[in-house]
């Protein structure tokens, strides 16, 4: 038997193959919902980044009250005290801005995959259907031409998009959000109840409207800008790593295996 025919043979089988699972998929018989588009690894990640922005809103609420407290109290200082705050109250804004590109960048995340789970099934239906037509067409009467090489174009194209879809995204969520679970899990709560405190106490034991208050909370205002820088900081290395660095890294670094799985070419 002829390389040609161990060939032509090889994609008949694979045609017939994809033509089988393609009708039990089609009457109901088995189920792709539990691995394709779905289960435990999605639920998962959309558990974890939920919480994520949860927990980003709460905090942002706390920010912003902390800067409609201070912004007023900016207009009835003068001199040192007066510079003080308001770099005080720049710390806080730009905090704030952080915040809000971390729950735009979970929004982010959560919509690719709600496309993923919503694409990826569909996405396997037509690389069987189109398998099945090139395996079988192809090994009865090996065709040759244009048709065939964008037929196999199309396929390998498919492929990849349901591959860096399925695979790809999701597992790269994951391991972060493994990773945010495991890993830096205690300097996120560190970096809340460090702010919280902040807010406990500028809010519950200060008047802002009172002058002996508001000459307090400027004397404290040494530690309190110090506290924050701290918080910023830290929370700046973790929003990055959390929500762009490692997704970022773990996606190239697959993309980069899957180049050298597949010929360069046809990605």
């Amino acid at each position: 038997m002829s390389n040609e025919q161990i060939y032509r043979y090889f994609l008949l089988t694979f045609g017939l193959f994809c033509l089988i699972v393609l009708i039990l998929i089609y009457f109901s018989i088995i189920s792709t919902s539990q691995w394709i588009g779905d289960g435990e690894i999605i639920g998962y990640i959309n558990s974890y980044f939920t919480e994520s922005q949860k927990f980003a809103r709460q905090d942002l609420i706390v920010l912003l009250e902390l800067h409609s407290f201070i912004t007023p109290a900016i207009h009835t200082l003068v001199g040192a005290n007066k510079d003080m705050l308001s770099s005080f109250s720049k710390l806080i804004s730009d905090t704030t801005e952080i915040y809000t590109y971390a729950i735009i960048a979970i929004e982010i995340i959560k919509y690719l995959l709600i496309i993923s789970e919503a694409i990826t099934p569909w996405l396997f239906e037509v690389l069987l259907f189109t398998g099945a037509i090139f395996g079988v067409y192809h090994s009865l009467f090996n065709c040759t031409g244009i048709y065939m090489t964008l037929c196999k174009k199309f396929i390998k194209a498919v492929a990849i998009v349901f591959f860096i879809l399925h695979i790809l995204l999701p597992y790269s969520l994951y391991i972060t959000a493994r990773f945010s679970k495991n890993i830096i899990e205690k300097d996120r709560v560190e970096s809340r109840t460090m702010l919280h405190n902040l807010y406990d106490q500028m809010y519950y034991t200060n008047d802002f409207r009172d002058k002996i208050s508001l000459e307090r909370i400027v004397l404290k205002l040494p530690y309190k800008i110090e506290v924050m820088i701290k918080y910023y900081t830290k929370y700046v290395v973790i929003t990055g790593l959390e929500f762009i660095i490692l997704p970022i890294v773990l996606f190239l670094v697959s993309v980069g295996i899957l180049r050298l799985v597949i010929k360069e070419e046809y990605i």
